[in-house]
């Protein structure tokens, strides 16, 4: 209810809150995948009304969920599926898979996010949790989109993972990419965010600029405290 938030170009806006907060809810009605009753949606000052996801994908806006398991990944399929899966219009002609484009597509994502498989072809589920954030996060790189929203970037990976996930993210602001990040880790939050939306009972009570964000104040605003 009552949520005003604006984004800009090359900043990681991070947004907290406790569970049930309404981030989640939030940002599936941004993308598209939930239906709101009014206000608008402004993008580059111009308003869209997604219907669904394509009409975000195509726009330019992608949606890295919480949870890679079930519903960001085809765990059953190969880095190379899960990774081509969002642009198959761009690497298909008449209805055939260019299965070159396919592969060097895949090898750029795989060597840009250090994606470690022994091969393309690697059954998703067989990689690790941080290698699997990592091929949830190229497949929607894929799109090359203006906006990204993710969603618990770093939930149930190791340290080494998540510090070079933080530095990915970090590169992506720096070049131009508008990011918002949805953490319930405030380590992360304050590390990585531009600035702070905190979120109390489905509204947005406070934004904090990253000079006075602290897990105290944040912590404060979560539990609805003035």
């Amino acid at each position: 209810n009552n949520i005003n938030l604006t984004l800009h170009r090359g900043e990681i806006l991070g947004l907290s809150g406790l569970v049930g907060s309404g981030r989640t809810e939030l940002a599936r009605a941004i993308f598209g995948d939930l239906p709101y009753q009014k206000g608008e949606i402004l993008l580059n000052g111009v308003p869209i009304k997604p219907a669904q996801p394509s009409d975000s994908i195509g726009r330019g806006i992608a949606l890295i969920p919480e949870d890679r398991k079930e519903i960001g990944l085809i765990l059953k399929q190969s880095v190379l599926k899960n990774i081509s899966i969002t642009v198959l219009q761009k690497i298909q002609k008449l209805g055939f898979i260019n299965t070159k484009k396919e592969h060097a597509m895949a090898g750029e994502f795989i060597n840009k996010l250090s994606i470690k498989t022994p091969s393309p072809d690697q059954i998703v589920q067989n990689l690790s949790g941080g290698n699997q954030q990592r091929v949830v996060i190229s497949k929607w790189l894929a799109i090359d989109p203006e906006v990204l929203i993710i969603d618990e970037p770093t939930r149930g990976i190791d340290v080494g993972a998540k510090s070079e996930i933080h530095e990915f993210l970090d590169r992506l602001a720096s070049n131009g990419m508008a990011i918002l990040m949805i953490s319930s880790e405030l380590p992360e939050i304050i590390t990585l965010s531009d600035r702070v939306a905190v979120m109390y009972q489905g509204r947005i009570c406070s934004v904090i600029d990253k000079a006075d964000a602290s897990e105290e104040l944040i912590a404060l605003y979560a539990t609805g405290q003035d």
